[in-house]
């Protein structure tokens, strides 16, 4: 059960978009009513993942299968999802160990993202510091999101996986 990650490409985008709508219904769910997951997914398609052109979005793969994908610029972590089938089972800390790696390669400076309210608790896990909490407008919804900060040091984070793709950046 090796976990590859590597760049993604238009091919991924259906599996990209696929994975993220059902994360965000599945996973969400308990942090954020129904009426706001449909107004914050509304309107979304797998042409809309313009990160994979920009070549700032990664996929991790278990046994060739999309299980969850990072959008990771130089300075800041855009989005990480991971397939709820394979919550807890390390692909959201090896993602975040990879987006950490590829932000501290271009910048020490301190590095804010944005974060659901499900996902804090993992980032704050993570290393991360929860800021505050926020609201940013979703199509016609507001979600509520928290403000993190990135772990400042460039060393592995306790519990990260050592098993990572030769490909990465």
């Amino acid at each position: 059960m090796k976990d590859v990650i590597r760049p993604a490409t238009a091919k991924d985008a259906l599996s990209i978009h696929n994975l993220h709508t059902r994360s965000v219904r599945v996973l969400c769910s308990a942090d954020y009513p129904e009426e706001i997951i449909e107004g914050w997914l509304q309107g979304r398609s797998p042409e809309g993942y313009v990160g994979i052109a920009k070549q700032e979005m990664y996929v991790c793969e278990r046994d060739g299968a999309v299980v969850g994908f990072s959008h990771v610029r130089s300075d800041m972590l855009i989005a990480l999802f991971v397939d709820p089938d394979y919550a807890r089972q390390g692909i959201g800390r090896n993602l975040f160990e990879h987006a950490r790696r590829i932000i501290r390669r271009h910048t020490s400076k301190p590095v804010k993202f944005e974060s659901t309210l499900t996902a804090a608790p993992f980032y704050e896990r993570c290393g991360c510091r929860r800021l505050r909490e926020s609201t940013i407008r979703k199509n016609n919804v507001y979600v509520k999101t928290v403000w993190m900060a990135l772990p400042e040091r460039s060393e592995p984070i306790a519990g990260a996986s050592k098993e990572m793709s030769k490909k990465e950046l």
